[in-house]
């Protein structure tokens, strides 16, 4: 107990030090529970809005009906799967609906996708689908009759509200059944899925169209708790039997799944860093307060105290302190999380493109887990409680007379001649050099306070080079496989996707786009939607025809064959597949594939083409939906003779981008289009943008917890001079000089620090860029983000490492205002006294 007592006394004896400590242990914490908070917030509430969006949180279904929409599939007891849903207690709300396929035409146009027929009442309880009406209004319970139907399709379709639509589809007696619906409501999900694939009809017009009198395909459903899924699904599995299986949202919306998986692995790894900066920050803070004592454990030996009852004080001293920190920072941390947990953080005058990002809105609300709050809790106290025995073992391990005169020494060291008063001004070298000689009075102290911006440069500059690399590789890698920087092409060609929008006579606008500055490729396709057969199965999917000459120069698909070989100038009716798309059609090297395609005119066109190729990007839609044939033999099953209907272009460098676009807008003929890869990969730059201002939160958190972390260290490392710079103004130094001498000290450990950091930051990244830092491991495949393989690559770019090294170094002297501002108000008297 005596021991407790004497560590509650010396903190208490030392007030000013005990509060820098417990300050920059609750700025840490807090700062780290804030950021969890924002990232658990903006992952609970991406799955909360998905499931509450479209597919609900649990859907049940009749087994295999996922794999095949037939009738056979269909829900055979619906009255009973609502009675044991109405009956347990997890389950929040459920509506019925029958999802299947159909064609939906226009006077135009025609096209193949899933109706969903709904209860209007139910279906705005268990979704907010009824949000999302852009013109027009959402299904009542009254309708009979209407549809719905996303913004893109249509567009697609060229119709508005009130026009009406014939829907034909396979009724369950083998008959084709139609109707007509006028079209009441258009929607505006912002998920390109949802808007060009889905139509939503009553649940009563969908039966009578499918003559499937009163049976049900699915029943979605909102739970109370997610907590309770897992729980839930055991429960219904065991009740409903074998005839019906239960399907969640990851594999309903399997990209959306994985787009989330990404984003947690991808702010974990980054949370970690942050983690480690703060830990240092939080050390070096108490390394400055314990190796500053030595003098004091020098006397406490010599008086007879053992040095192991001087590291139990010591170890006491930094639990009360921990004690303190943890709990103050706790409080900061869940008092800041709370109030933007209920205001919210609007992100969208920062990133447009959160808006469209599926499941996200642009008002993040953080809010912290339990289990969360409770780790960086442990962590915090652990590294706080920990931090102080090194130094205080060290301390005690030195002969207490030496420690004595040590300190004595460094004192006889700094205590400075008189500055004399004159009429002639000091000049402001000298204020440098005195700060300068005092660094290296006193190494240790430099060398902890260096430490601390070193840390903090290093990691920062980590965490830019980690998402610039991020960034590049996307970037280059979805453009590099498949858009190039820039498409060119005729104006209605990307929503029709049709010959009639091709380039006849292209080779005057191939030359123009080569002579412009800073383009290093162009390659002439031909881009259609086909239809894709084998003897043994067919599916949809996209046709290129390439030019295998021009091609490599915008793209490098040919690298990425993992079977077979690429296309070649001689090849006339070669194909290369995707793998995944090879799977689905069950086709090998050396076999036919049959493609179906739109002529131009509105004629079929159709070719068979021997497979030479198998295409492994790993990136999924160009893996799962692509094939790729000569360009000649495109021209020949679309009717084309020598026409194209897109350019892709390839730029030195992506930075050019802007001015590019407007040099090829302004030499090309005005019914050309001029598509940036932003347009081409909107899922690329909605994810780029999503991280970039995780980052920028994440940046400025660290920000204010290294600048609190420089700030504490310099304070304390200047408030343990009190007697020194008493002594000072005893002997004539004015409280200017002090200020401009303790400035001047700040100004050169700022450089240090800053340089050390930006040596050990760089070369961490350089290193980690080399080897790669693989996520697989804790994400699986990510497929859902072009051009990401999964594996990080730190990127060190000059720029960026300047702006770090400025804006910390700025930092570091406007926090080092204060200190200086503080030690020259001080009494000169009271000063020596306390010494």
């Amino acid at each position: 107990m005596i021991f407790w007592k004497i560590a509650l006394r010396n903190l208490w004896r030392n007030s000013r030090r005990s509060l820098i400590t417990v300050t920059t242990i609750a700025v840490g914490l807090a700062g780290v529970i804030f950021l969890w908070g924002y990232i658990d917030g903006t992952n609970r509430q991406m799955v909360t809005n998905i499931t509450r969006f479209l597919s609900g949180a649990l859907q049940v279904q009749g087994r295999g009906y996922l794999d095949e929409m037939s009738f056979d599939n269909f829900l055979e007891d619906g009255p009973a799967v609502e009675t044991l849903l109405r009956d347990d207690p997890a389950v929040d709300r459920f509506t019925p609906r029958i999802v299947f396929p159909v064609l939906l035409s226009s006077r135009t146009k025609s096209r193949g996708l899933l109706a969903m027929g709904i209860d209007p009442a139910s279906e705005t309880g268990v979704t907010t689908l009824h949000r999302t009406v852009a013109e027009g209004r959402f299904l009542a319970s009254g309708d009979t009759s209407g549809i719905l139907v996303g913004q893109e399709l249509a567009e697609s379709l060229k119709v508005r509200p009130g026009d009406e639509l014939v829907i034909l589809a396979q009724t369950a007696y083998g008959t084709l059944g139609s109707t007509k619906a006028p079209i009441i409501g258009i929607l505006r999900t912002g998920t390109k899925e949802v808007d060009l694939n889905f139509a939503f009809l009553p649940l009563r017009a969908m039966q009578e169209l499918l003559e499937v009198e009163q049976r049900v395909s699915t029943y979605a459903l909102t739970v109370k708790e997610q907590a309770e899924l897992t729980a839930l699904t055991r429960r219904l599995e065991s009740g409903l039997g074998d005839r019906v299986e239960l399907i969640t949202w990851r594999q309903l919306m399997p990209s959306i799944a994985e787009e989330i998986r990404f984003h947690e692995a991808l702010a974990y790894f980054i949370l970690a860093v942050v983690f480690v900066v703060v830990g240092a920050g939080i050390v070096n803070t108490i390394f400055m307060g314990v190796w500053e004592r030595g003098r004091e454990f020098g006397i406490m030996q010599a008086l007879g105290t053992a040095r192991g009852q001087i590291v139990r004080v010591v170890a006491y001293e930094s639990l009360i302190l921990a004690v303190a920190g943890t709990i103050a920072g706790s409080a900061l941390g869940l008092l800041v999380t709370g109030y933007y947990g209920r205001q919210g953080i609007d992100l969208s005058r920062y990133a447009e493109g959160i808006k469209m990002m599926a499941g996200l809105s642009p008002v993040v609300f953080p809010e912290i887990g339990a289990g969360h709050l409770v780790f960086a809790v442990a962590v915090v106290f652990v590294v706080s409680t920990l931090a102080a025995l090194y130094p205080a073992l060290m301390a005690t391990r030195l002969d207490p007379i030496a420690a004595i005169q040590q300190q004595r020494a460094i004192r006889a060291k700094r205590s400075p001649r008189r500055l004399r008063s004159s009429s002639r001004p000091i000049r402001r070298w000298v204020f440098a050099a005195m700060g300068t000689r005092n660094l290296f009075r006193n190494p240790r102290r430099s060398l902890i306070t260096v430490s601390g911006i070193a840390f903090g440069m290093a990691g920062i500059f980590f965490l830019w080079a980690l998402a610039e690399g991020y960034y590049q590789q996307i970037i280059e890698n979805a453009t590099g496989y498949e858009t190039g920087h820039l498409q060119l092409s005729r104006a209605g060609f990307r929503q029709e996707l049709t010959p009639d929008y091709s380039i006849q006579e292209p080779e005057a606008l191939l030359a123009r786009a080569r002579e412009l500055p800073g383009v290093v490729g162009v390659a002439p396709r031909i881009f259609t939607q086909a239809l894709l057969g084998t003897g043994r199965k067919s599916t949809g999917g996209f046709l290129y025809g390439i030019d295998a000459v021009q091609e490599p120069s915008v793209t490098r698909l040919s690298t990425a064959v993992g079977q077979g070989r690429f296309l070649t100038a001689s090849d006339r009716n070669a194909i290369v597949l995707g793998t995944r798309l090879a799977d689905k059609l069950k086709a090998k090297l050396g076999e036919k594939v049959v493609v179906y395609a739109q002529a131009s005119g509105g004629d079929l066109g159709a070719g068979a083409y021997r497979v030479v190729g198998i295409l492994e990007s790993g990136i999924f839609n160009l893996d799962a939906y692509y094939a790729f044939i000569p360009l000649v033999g495109a021209q020949q099953l679309l009717s084309l003779d020598r026409g194209i209907t897109m350019v892709a272009v390839r730029l030195a460098n992506r930075w050019q981008l802007p001015k590019a676009t407007i040099a090829l807008r302004g030499a090309l003929p005005a019914d050309i289009e001029v598509v940036p890869w932003q347009s081409l990969l909107p899922i690329v730059t909605q994810t780029i943008e999503l991280l970039n201002v995780m980052l920028q939160i994440i940046l400025l958190v660290v920000f204010v917890i290294v600048a609190m972390g420089v700030m504490n260290t310099i304070l304390m490392s200047t408030l343990e001079r009190t007697r020194e710079i008493g002594i000072m103004m005893a002997v004539g130094t004015r409280r200017g000089q002090v200020a401009k001498q303790v400035f001047a000290e700040s100004c050169f450990l700022a450089i240090l620090g800053v340089a050390v950091g930006a040596v050990v930051g760089s070369a961490i990244a350089f290193s980690a860029g080399l080897r790669g830092i693989d996520l697989r491991p804790y994400m699986g495949q990510i497929t859902a983000v072009p051009g990401f393989t999964g594996i990080l690559r730190p990127v060190v770019l000059p720029e960026t490492l300047a702006i770090t090294a400025l804006w910390l170094f700025v930092i570091s002297l406007v926090v080092s205002v204060y200190p200086a501002w503080r030690i020259s108000r001080l009494d000169p008297v009271d000063a020596i006294g306390r010494g």
